[in-house]
């Protein structure tokens, strides 16, 4: 996987966010400055720091809740609550919310 496309999917900015830091040499693979988005990682296996900071490999997450009266179903809206803002921990991720009967 590209380093951009991995830290970009675990939250750390979007791709262009993420150029950035690498183009400053604020990303670590392997204690080793990367400076290339097209530099190619193993995630599960590589030691990725950005700002020193470690950055944990998530493949998939799965959430189950019981939706609060008052908070509707969707990933965002600005006149309501939504269940996403339940769970500030998981925000930065790319969430798909969905359901099955």
């Amino acid at each position: 996987m590209r380093i951009d496309k991995f830290l970009a999917n675990m939250g750390v900015g979007t791709r262009n966010e993420v150029k950035q830091l690498l183009k400053k040499g604020l990303v670590n693979v392997n204690e080793q400055v990367i400076k290339s988005p097209k530099t190619h990682i193993e995630p599960e296996n590589d030691k990725i720091t950005v700002r020193g900071e470690l950055i944990e490999y998530i493949e998939n997450v799965y959430i189950m809740l019981n939706k609060p009266k008052g908070y509707i179903s969707a990933t965002e809206d600005h006149h309501s609550k939504t269940v996403i803002d339940l769970i500030p921990e998981y925000q930065h991720l790319n969430i798909f919310s969905g359901w099955s009967s």
